[in-house]
């Protein structure tokens, strides 16, 4: 895959690659074959292995001279591709110990960003040890990556005026019929079994939970996709709240209660009064509690419980 940076990126390239090769002089156009991006030049090219930052220059200058250069499409500002390389980019950077590196905070942040668009592309861009990404789970090359995410209409398709972060906002304010009002239209428009139908069916059954419909709440995670779950525990758990907690005698409100507190911070904050009697109340009785909600839901799901 040829590309031509935008200006503004190309600059940022050009500063690396000048640290890395002081005589480098770029073509500005660049060959992403799998996981490895070469910068064309003359009078030679630099090829960088992105999965592990491995460099070697290429001599051979006249491969690319019949390469028409007018047919080469330039990466859009504001396009998911451009993202992808800008991320490229500060990692090649902290890689090369290239200043200004963004510190461990900065790249937590600005990878999750990037990864917010990517789950609708069912991609994941993972911080170790250069650059690697995956696919449906599977470990994916940045060409592969750079396809997948070549059409930027599918966002807008999904979340078609949808504010995702309104909608989360609405759901940690407790407000959880307004935020069901925002959810459930995404349902529809999402692949089942995708990462971002898992993400929303996560939402939706936690909020049901909060709403005192166990049920609804179960339908909803037993739809989520284990591969694209961080935390098995915590979905066994969540399930077997569903299944047990009604279950659990005169304590069953009380052990409700505070696992409310435990999904969402806002609900404690709001009980705030009653927070230490409560806990004071169900501490004697609560982890053994979990551990039965934990094999309950691993085997309400049919998986394999994994220590």
């Amino acid at each position: 895959m040829f590309i031509r940076l935008n200006h503004s990126l190309q600059l940022q390239f050009d500063g690396i690659l000048t640290k890395i090769a002081g005589d480098f002089v770029s073509k500005e156009i660049y060959l992403i074959d799998k996981d490895e991006l070469t910068a064309i030049g003359r009078p030679y090219s630099i090829k960088i292995r992105l999965s592990d930052g491995m460099r070697e220059n290429e001599k051979e200058y006249e491969q690319w001279q019949d390469l028409n250069e007018d047919e080469v499409p330039e990466i859009a500002a504001d396009t998911l591709r451009y993202e992808v390389l800008k991320y490229i980019l500060m990692q090649l950077r902290l890689y090369y110990d290239i200043k200004p590196v963004a510190d461990e905070h900065m790249r937590s942040v600005l990878r999750g960003k990037l990864n917010d668009r990517l789950k609708f592309y069912d991609t994941v861009a993972v911080d170790e040890p250069v650059v690697i990404f995956t696919i449906e789970g599977e470990r994916a090359s940045v060409e592969d990556v750079l396809y997948k995410v070549s059409d930027d209409s599918v966002i807008g398709d999904i979340l078609s005026g949808t504010d995702l972060d309104y909608a989360r906002r609405l759901m940690g304010l407790l407000r959880y019929d307004e935020a069901l009002e925002q959810f459930l239209p995404l349902i529809s428009r999402v692949r089942p079994g995708s990462m971002f139908d898992t993400e929303l069916n996560m939402y939706i059954g936690e909020i049901y939970y909060h709403m005192h419909e166990p049920l609804k709440a179960l339908e909803y995670y037993k739809l989520c996709n284990p591969k694209y779950i961080n935390d098995m525990r915590d979905l066994y758990i969540r399930v077997g709240h569903c299944l047990l907690d009604d279950k659990a005698g005169l304590r069953s409100g009380l052990i409700k209660m505070y696992y409310r507190c435990i999904l969402n911070p806002t609900y404690k904050k709001s009980i705030s009064d009653r927070y230490d009697r409560l806990k004071e109340q169900v501490d004697p009785i609560y982890e053994e509690h979990e551990a039965r909600c934990e094999e309950a839901g691993a085997e309400y799901l049919g998986y394999e419980k994994k220590d």
